[in-house]
């Protein structure tokens, strides 16, 4: 009976219950995928800028037969590839 008196002012430590683990291990596991998802969407803006930035060096009417104006297509290819723009596809929801 002392030695749960000696005990019974000592600090209790916590660790995260059944369900808190397991969450926390969930959303390590989707860090990845989130990444690789952000990656490919990096890449597919960057790719469509640099096809925008041709198009309107080598044919700027066809930005406007596609019905683009051509001064925000100038302002979304001056945008590096992590940034959202108006035109860009493939935006995440966590994009802005």
């Amino acid at each position: 009976m002392d030695d749960l008196r000696a005990f019974a002012g000592a600090t209790v430590i916590s660790f995260p219950s059944g369900s808190d683990a397991r969450e926390s291990a969930a959303e390590h596991r989707r860090s990845p995928a989130t990444l690789a998802e952000r990656l490919a969407c990096w890449v597919k803006r960057r790719a469509f800028r640099r096809e925008l930035t041709r198009l309107l060096e080598a044919s700027p009417h066809l930005i406007r037969d596609i019905g683009l104006d051509e001064a925000a297509v100038r302002r979304e290819t001056q945008l590096p590839f992590w940034r959202p723009g108006p035109l860009a596809p493939g935006g995440l929801p966590h994009d802005g």
